[in-house]
């Protein structure tokens, strides 16, 4: 099996119009969605599509809940004329303890030979809305750094926080998958960055061992999250941060 508990650090960072910056530590689960059969069966704490401690359900995500998710993740690139053949990684938050939260996860879409075809960043808001994101070729970027990055643009489409406009656009960079990693969401608008959020750390496989160990250490991380997004929300409120109603439409 080829897949991976997650661990490091989550930042925020908001430039414009009032300056908020916060980060704190986060483990995700990077995993294989050909593996989620079989890690249902080999770990004890881990379910799939089933309760457990740790869990994967396809309601989570994008697609029909009645289905696995790598039928649902490969029927969507099938529809939009994208058939990588490979393997398709997903690094995303588990439900932990019956809960979840998905600000945003990622999907790693290879080709057979292993190079990487497209990604999905599949975002998520509080209200329990979801949009997809296609990262493909046709919105790549020019990596920004000497090693090599995934870079694309897209346009945003739904409706995230009430503290920023839907009139943006996204920039993302992703490194190549690997024992150290990030993932990174750059927001513009009219040109100018005005917030970024980053995710990294470093991985090790997933077994039962780690998966308890990680959980020891993480053992309320679903509830931070979402706990610490409110908690920004008020703090932002009470600075009196531009606000923009859930009204606007999520094209």
């Amino acid at each position: 099996m080829s897949s991976y508990i997650f661990t490091g650090r989550l930042m925020h960072n908001r430039r414009t119009p009032i300056r908020n910056s916060f980060t704190y530590p986060v483990f995700n689960l990077l995993l294989d969605l050909d593996d989620l059969p079989e890690l249902d069966r080999a770990l004890t704490l881990f379910g799939y599509n089933r309760p457990n401690v740790v869990a994967i359900h396809s309601h989570n995500h994008l697609g029909d809940p009645r289905r696995d998710l790598k039928t649902n993740i490969t029927d969507y690139l099938d529809a939009h004329d994208v058939e990588p053949g490979g393997k398709i990684y997903l690094l995303t938050n588990p439900h932990l303890f019956g809960y979840c939260f998905n600000p945003v996860s990622f999907y790693y879409c290879h080709h057979v030979s292993g190079e990487l075809a497209c990604m999905i960043a599949e975002v998520s808001n509080t209200f329990g809305e979801q949009h997809p994101y296609l990262l493909s070729p046709a919105c790549a970027l020019p990596s920004s750094h000497k090693m090599p990055s995934h870079r694309y643009w897209a346009d945003k489409r739904f409706y995230v926080s009430p503290f920023i406009p839907m009139e943006a656009r996204y920039e993302f960079d992703f490194s190549p998958l690997g024992d150290a990693m990030y993932a990174q969401i750059d927001e513009f608008r009219a040109g100018e960055k005005f917030f970024q959020a980053r995710l990294w750390g470093r991985r090790q496989p997933l077994t039962n061992r780690s998966l308890l160990r990680t959980l020891l250490r993480y053992p309320f991380m679903t509830l931070q999250v979402f706990g610490l997004i409110h908690w920004q929300a008020l703090k932002l409120k009470r600075l009196k941060a531009p606000w923009f109603d859930h009204t606007a439409v999520n094209r």
